[in-house]
């Protein structure tokens, strides 16, 4: 019996020596180091201590693996050995969910993230639960994390993995809404071609209180003047007749912010020119009543102005505190607009 407790106890200070060893190695972007450590496992025949010490998640980084850790420290040429070595679980996941191939896709390294799948990586594994909520995570596949740095490449090869194009994190948000958003059109292409839902817009209560709802990826492109990913997804298909979840238009945003082009594109496309928003985050927001056209009057973005009223925009619409575009501009005393 005392013999076996000396034998556990000299694995579990073996344990931790290599744990420790492997652990600085990345740290301090050692590879030599960290090869030799590996090496000399692989003589002592040591193969299950292999396995166990670099899955074990380090407690100091969130629980992650070696893998995981070595990505996030952008230390490439440790994480390609990782990557490769058949003791690693490629889809060993941190306390947050965090994967490896979550983290190389953030990074932005397609030749490792080819690995990866190829060794069985899932996917569209995302972090989820309370952790990973806290830590803004939840539902982040590694799609979107790739969509999001804007790495063309690793998207490309995700996607050919079958990533799924709608999926949505916790705030609902798509990486198509994402790369609409930020302009980044190469991303947005080939999310269209692979299926992306033009439509496709936040919901529930997270969406509703990051005031999310209803913005899909045209609207997302409209309201950050993306010109020329408005076009093309208004060529596409794209609804441009939507509306959030109390009622601000397609047009509203740009036109309040002076988007010129993006307004004109928008009203070809048969954009409602008077709608406005409505209902008690409106009223909350005290926004009620607001047309784009008093929208971009408020904002005194006058080239918007005359734009909407050679359109039709009404001159007369009543906001909820009984104003109207005339009446602002009166009191604004621009004789032009007037």
């Amino acid at each position: 019996m005392e013999s076996e407790d000396r034998k556990a106890k000299q694995v579990e200070e073996n344990f931790d020596q290599y744990f420790q060893d492997i652990f600085q190695s990345i740290e301090t972007n050692d590879i030599q180091r960290f090869k030799d450590i590996l090496d000399k496992m692989d003589r002592h025949e040591l193969s299950s201590m292999k396995k166990m010490t670099l899955n074990a998640g380090y407690p100091e980084a969130d629980g992650l693996p070696a893998l995981s850790l070595a990505a996030g420290r952008k230390h490439k040429a440790i994480t390609e050995v990782l990557a490769t070595c058949p003791e690693v679980d490629v889809n060993k996941a941190s306390l947050s969910g965090i994967t490896p191939l979550l983290m190389v896709a953030e990074v932005g390294w397609p030749d490792i993230l080819d690995i990866l799948l190829q060794r069985g990586a899932v996917v569209d594994a995302a972090p989820c639960g309370k952790r990973a909520e806290d830590n803004k995570i939840a539902g982040s596949t590694p799609l979107i994390a790739a969509t999001k740095s804007n790495h063309v490449e690793c998207v490309k090869r995700l996607l050919a993995y079958h990533a799924n194009p709608n999926h949505q994190n916790q705030s609902g948000i798509s990486a198509l809404m994402l790369a609409a958003e930020k302009g980044f059109f190469e991303c947005v292409k080939l999310l269209v071609q692979a299926g992306g839902d033009l439509e496709l817009a936040p919901t529930g209560h997270l969406a509703v209180r990051l005031n999310l709802c209803g913005q899909t990826p045209l609207f997302c492109a409209a309201k950050e003047g993306q010109t020329d990913i408005v076009k093309y997804l208004l060529d596409r298909g794209a609804n441009p007749h939507i509306q959030n979840d109390y009622g601000v238009g397609i047009l509203w945003i740009p036109a309040q912010k002076g988007i010129l082009d993006v307004v004109e594109i928008l009203l070809d496309a048969g954009a409602e020119l008077n709608i406005a928003p409505a209902g008690e985050v409106a009223d909350e927001l005290n926004i009620t009543g607001w047309t784009p056209l008093y929208a971009a009057m408020k904002t005194r973005q006058f080239d918007v102005v005359k734009l909407l009223l050679r359109r039709g925009a009404n001159p007369n619409a009543i906001t909820k505190l009984g104003s109207t575009p005339f009446l602002l501009a009166s009191e604004i005393c621009d004789l032009d607009i007037i």
